[in-house]
């Protein structure tokens, strides 16, 4: 993982608007958009590009019936999943963390036990995770921040009037807004405490990727 500032950004961004001005070639990595016919996702759907591409890359998967349920929550333990399958981490060989319960044959358990050593997943005070728990708005916050190597913001302000300016997480929130990887549920609320759906998670991942990664450019002619 790398922590990407803003100013690195900044610069590639100018790079890539100078190449794109005097023809240069840019590699983007395609995918396979048939690699999964969710039947319940069509390319209306506004997450449907962000799942397809994390289901191309073994990321996510649909269910056996053949749908994906973009409408359906994620759990911390599918979140964790997704986040250690995206940065490409070591889920075999890894220290477990002692959580009580999370046993080593859980699916999520070597996901879970990668996260915590690199810093991004912590569990709770009575030693716990809760992998079968909802994933709530406001702890995404906090994943995506830490995962992608991000600086917690400040937030000075706030728009939202379901965020207060001494909640834990509103730093986390500064972050993924100032680089447009969330927004509100609608344009005076966050709903931090609201479950995050699968659709979404899959979009908050994609985005958060596109932010952190700088742009390589190939050559400028």
């Amino acid at each position: 993982m790398k922590n990407i500032k803003k100013s690195y950004q900044k610069l590639f961004k100018l790079a890539l608007a100078s190449s794109i001005a005097v023809g240069a070639m840019i590699t983007v990595a395609p995918y396979n958009t048939e690699a999964a016919g969710f039947s319940d996702l069509n390319s209306t759907h506004i997450h449907y590009n962000s799942v397809m591409d994390l289901s191309a890359r073994g990321v996510i998967k649909g269910f056996t019936d053949g749908t994906f349920k973009p409408e359906a929550t994620v759990t911390r333990g599918q979140a964790a999943k997704i986040i250690a399958l995206t940065l490409d981490l070591d889920t075999k060989n890894v220290v477990n963390p002692g959580f009580e319960d999370i046993k080593t044959d859980n699916e999520y358990y070597g996901p879970i036990a990668a996260l915590v050593a690199e810093g991004i997943l912590s569990g709770k005070k009575d030693g716990t995770y809760g992998p079968g728990e909802k994933l709530t708005r406001s702890q995404m916050t906090k994943i995506i921040t830490l995962a992608f190597g991000f600086k917690e913001g400040m937030l000075t302000e706030t728009k939202f009037k379901d965020v207060k300016a001494n909640d834990w997480y509103n730093g986390y929130l500064q972050t993924l807004l100032d680089n447009e990887i969330t927004t509100g549920t609608t344009a005076t609320t966050f709903s931090p405490y609201d479950n995050v759906k699968r659709g979404q998670m899959a979009s908050f991942v994609v985005r958060a990727e596109t932010a952190a990664e700088p742009v390589t450019v190939i050559g400028v002619y």
